[in-house]
């Protein structure tokens, strides 16, 4: 048996949409014990099999990592006491693309994504990151917050 009890792929553009779900998320979905992934892709950097990074994606990639740890950290502070493995993975590439390849690495129970706020009739849309996820990940739910529900759902 696992030591944690669900797996949740949280990918990240950093953004305050992204920001709002994390909130969100902590408040509702994440559990005592479970693992949290947090994903960032690199979309200008592309992972070629084995080959070194170059020097600028190098500092791509390391202030990726600096501000995923720093999401993490902020995660915890949310999760008020309760207890979940976070995780934080730098992704290449498409986004969508990459979010689909981690989630057929870690096999999450779940991905939670934000949507950014739009208005009318647009809100019925996704964008293209979403739109991807949703048509090519078949193996777990995918949850789409938007950034104006979770603001008014956590308040």
């Amino acid at each position: 048996m696992s030591a944690h009890k669900n797996t949740i792929l949280l990918p990240t553009d950093f953004s305050d949409a992204a920001a709002k779900a994390l909130v969100w998320a902590a408040r509702f979905v994440i559990h005592h014990d479970d693992r949290v992934v947090l994903l960032h892709t690199l979309e200008d950097v592309h992972e070629d099999d084995g080959a070194a990074l170059t020097p600028e994606a190098t500092q791509l990639y390391q202030g990726a990592e600096r501000k995923l740890n720093e999401w993490a950290k902020e995660l915890r502070r949310q999760l008020h006491g309760k207890h979940a493995f976070i995780e934080t993975k730098v992704g290449f590439g498409a986004a969508g693309v990459a979010t689909v390849k981690a989630a057929g690495k870690i096999a999450p129970d779940m991905v939670l994504m934000a949507v950014h706020g739009q208005t009318g009739v647009a809100s019925v849309e996704m964008g293209p990151v979403a739109s991807y996820v949703c048509a090519y990940l078949k193996s777990c739910p995918v949850v789409l917050v938007r950034s104006a529900m979770a603001e008014e759902i956590a308040a």
